[in-house]
Formats: C-alpha cells, sequence, structure tokens
C-alpha cells in the first residue's frame, strides 16, 4: 500500500478501493475509478462523487512487480480489492491508520505526524522535480483544477524560468544562424512553421515566384492569424 501510494499518488480512499481488474500490466497504467467510503458506520465501495477523480495513472516498474507479488500472495481473483483486513472485508481510514498505517510508521523510525497522504506528496513533488509537466501530475492526481496543483505544488518547479530562457535563446540562436545561411533577399528556411508575410511593405518573389523578405526586414505572422496565437 506504501508503494501504491508514493508510485501512483492515489488518496487514501482509492488505494482502499483498488481492484485488480483496474490495474493494466501491459499498458502500465491503472485505472482509478472507485473509493472506499463509509456508510451507515461500515465500509463501501463508491464512485467519486464527481468526474475529476475518474483517471488513468502511469504504474512505474516497482509498483507493477509489488502488485503482481501482492496478488500471488494473496491468491487475488480477478476482481478483488487489493488491501483488505485480515478478515476480507474492506479497509477503513481509521482502522488502517491505528491498526496498520501508525505501528509500520514507528517501526520506520518517521516521524509519529507522518500520514497517507504524505505519499501522495512524495508522488507529485518527484514527477514534478524530475521534469514532468504539471498539467499531467495534476490529471494524475485527479484534481478538478490545474490551479490546485499549482497553488500546492507550483513552488516545486522554480527553474521552470529558467527552461523557458534556455529554449527560447536557443530557438532564436538557431533561426539566426539560419539566417545567416540563407540566400541574400531570402526568408530563412524551416525557422518558422506558419506562412509568413514581411514587415516591410517592400516584397518580391524569390526562387520561382515564392515570396521572399527584402534583406534587413523582419519576418512577421499573418495578422489574422496573430490574434488566435
Amino acid at each position: 500500500m506504501v508503494l501504491l501510494g508514493a508510485g501512483t499518488g492515489l488518496r487514501q480512499g482509492e488505494a482502499f478501493g483498488l481492484a485488480l481488474d483496474r490495474v493494466n500490466t501491459a499498458d502500465g497504467m491503472l485505472t482509478v475509478n472507485q473509493q472506499v467510503i463509509v456508510a451507515d458506520r461500515r465500509p463501501v465501495l463508491a464512485s467519486p462523487k464527481t468526474s475529476a477523480p475518474v483517471r488513468d495513472v502511469p504504474m512505474p516498474l516497482f509498483v507493477q512487480e509489488a502488485i503482481a507479488e501482492h496478488a500471488e500472495m494473496f491468491k487475488l481473483g480477478e476482481h478483488d480489492v487489493m488491501c483488505r483486513t485480515p478478515r476480507k472485508t474492506l479497509l477503513r481510514r481509521d482502522y488502517c491508520n491505528r491498526e496498520i498505517w501508525k505501528p509500520a510508521i514507528k517501526a520506520a523510525g518517521l516521524m509519529t505526524d507522518t500520514t497517507f497522504h504524505d505519499l501522495r506528496h512524495t508522488f507529485a513533488s518527484t514527477s514534478l522535480a524530475e521534469g514532468v509537466p504539471i498539467s499531467e501530475v495534476s490529471r494524475w492526481l485527479g484534481h478538478k483544477s490545474i490551479t490546485t496543483t499549482v497553488d500546492v505544488y507550483g513552488h516545486l518547479v522554480p527553474e521552470a524560468t529558467v527552461r523557458a530562457r534556455t529554449a527560447l535563446d536557443g530557438a532564436f540562436a538557431a533561426a539566426r544562424e539560419a539566417s545567416a545561411g540563407a540566400p541574400p533577399g531570402a526568408c530563412a528556411p524551416n525557422v518558422h512553421r506558419r506562412r509568413f508575410a514581411c514587415a516591410s511593405p517592400q516584397v518580391r518573389t524569390h526562387n520561382g515566384g515564392e515570396p521572399a523578405c527584402r534583406p534587413g526586414s523582419v519576418p512577421r505572422a499573418d495578422a489574422r492569424r496573430r490574434s488566435s496565437i
């Protein structure tokens, strides 16, 4: 259960409700579409209240191996929920925290206020630190809005500004180099992906009638397209 939380970022109730048939080892993905809630003082399986938490989450190899080992050890059937009590009943949050989680963190020498939700934070922060786009992390966490993800984890990607400057410097350096090697009076090849017009009104043809920029002019995007960028 610890590897599941840290490796996929599931909420505790989602981890409790994960069944073996939601695990797709061929694609390395698991589907989150049910959770364990307490109704009339009993744990039951239920769908998420909104569509946002329903999602597919990538499984790292260590999670896939742990699930396969767990399923073999407990002889789980195809549709069985993986995390259960010794009596084969669904897990409740209070039972898990009291009988499983707290004894485990004590044995591991962790701080007493360590929670299962910290595993979710581990998944998110590690993914972001390795350069995974925050939009993807937000989707895998099941956040209703990316704003939530940015508010909680945005400080973990301060190097994004550096990456943006580096990317833009590299793109403009490549464009400048390509322009330097282009024939006089021609726009640099393969620099712009869109169809461009010259900023200068002095436009002449080049290479069989194709429009070319006057030397020294600045290419600009067609005005009809600029408004939609």
